[in-house]
């Protein structure tokens, strides 16, 4: 049997091509939305725990995508550690529709459809763990 292909890391490759690294395009997004974010990275002088959260998050998508192994635990115990930051646990989800916003408007027209459906599916798959 052919093996399932994935939107997601479709649109990922895609932005690898467009944007080495997303990390500060990521976070503009982040702040612009919820600026209330943006005082809990004040110690954060050199991105070294904003590269480190994007790592993570993107490690979660690809293990959704692929072998499902740590993606769903790491997600749910991550949301109730940065609840200890301070972070609602509606705003720590957010932070992976952010992503995905910031990566549907580097790919602009490249974006498709498919990838739409796929990452809203495992956002909605994220936002229901507990």
């Amino acid at each position: 049997m052919a093996e399932e292909r994935s939107h997601i890391l479709d649109s990922l490759a895609l932005w690898g091509e467009v944007h080495a690294d997303p990390t500060d395009s990521v976070y503009a997004l982040l702040f612009s939305r919820y600026p209330e974010l943006e005082s809990l990275f004040v110690m954060d002088t050199d991105g070294g725990v904003r590269g480190s959260m994007l790592q993570q998050a993107f490690e979660c998508i690809m293990d959704h995508v692929g072998e499902k192994q740590i993606a769903y635990s790491l997600v749910s115990t991550s949301r109730i550690l940065h609840e200890g930051y301070g972070v609602p646990a509606g705003r720590f989800d957010d932070f992976f529709g952010v992503i995905r916003d910031s990566c549907r408007a580097d790919l602009a027209d490249k974006w498709s459809d498919a990838m739409d459906m796929e990452w809203n599916d495992m956002l909605e798959t994220f936002r229901g763990l507990l």
